[in-house]
């Protein structure tokens, strides 16, 4: 676990410049919806209890303007996640990353990304509304969905499938993986937009120069985390693939579509994760386990 996260963080700081430009494209997008949703933001209205009370409630246009911010965000989000797999892929393979590319594949691709941005969090959301543990359960077996979607050319629920094919077997790694890279994210957010937070509730929190404030701090949370949560995705992809599947990495590269682009790719620098349970070698596993 530890191996992926000093990897992602390499990727991240060796492509650092290209990445943030990808996920800088929603910070416009994150502002905007900021603004526009303060008006909304504390519009309710009464209605009777049945006990001769009142209980607010918001408003037509709160909720409208709820689920438009929601859909926004999830398309944006989305858009930026695929892009950010595909650059990071090509990092991980020692290839340039390529802006345009990555970009361009997001756009082909953004229906499925889309799809999976919502499918996701929503049957995961239920199972946990029914039981923590089966909603814990489905989050961590789709970990990989986007990369296998992105890198596979796969449909949103084929690759839905394919990530809890790969997580099968290394559930719990891919747990503990999941929860430490999510708590040291939400550190990071949180010390990156607190500031901007606490400013515009001084100012007003409903104001729109507060709203605008709050949305540039969520704003710079998102450039400079995601990346790091998409690398901690691709490179875990990369490594379950190289554990399951009778691959090295040239091969593997070549299989996902990076055949012509590169002669002999070496790891990222420091890429050294752990043998699969029962193997001793050191470095990548040539074999699946048993």
């Amino acid at each position: 676990m530890g191996e992926i996260l000093d990897v992602a963080l390499r990727i991240y700081r060796a492509h650092a410049a290209t990445l943030l430009r990808v996920a800088a494209l929603a910070a416009p997008v994150i502002v905007l919806v900021s603004a526009l949703g303060a008006p909304f933001a504390d519009d309710t209205r009464g209605i009777d209890d049945g006990s001769g009370g009142t209980v607010e409630v918001p408003t037509t246009g709160a909720l409208v303007a709820s689920l438009a911010t929601l859909v926004v965000v999830t398309l944006v989000a989305a858009f930026v996640g695929g892009a950010l797999t595909r650059a990071l892929a090509a990092g991980t393979f020692g290839l340039p990353v390529d802006v345009a590319g990555s970009l361009d594949t997001a756009r082909t691709r953004l229906g499925g990304l889309a799809a999976v941005a919502v499918l996701v969090p929503v049957l995961a959301g239920l199972a946990l509304l029914a039981c923590i543990a089966p909603g814990v359960y489905l989050f961590t077996g789709w970990f990989v969905a986007v990369p296998a979607l992105i890198l596979e050319q796969r449909s949103p629920t084929r690759a839905m499938g394919r990530s809890f094919e790969l997580v099968r077997g290394q559930w719990w790694p891919t747990f503990a993986l999941v929860l430490l890279s999510g708590i040291l994210a939400a550190i990071a957010s949180f010390a990156l937009s607190a500031p901007f937070e606490f400013i515009a509730r001084r100012i007003g929190g409903g104001d729109a120069a507060g709203a605008v404030l709050s949305g540039i701090g969520a704003a710079i949370a998102f450039v400079l985390v995601t990346p790091f949560q998409a690398a901690v995705a691709v490179v875990r992809y990369v490594d379950l693939r190289l554990r399951k599947e009778p691959y090295e990495l040239e091969a593997l590269a070549h299989d996902l579509g990076w055949a012509g682009h590169l002669d002999v790719p070496p790891p990222p620098p420091g890429w050294s994760p752990p043998p699969p349970p029962g193997d001793s070698s050191p470095g990548w596993p040539d074999r699946p386990p048993n």
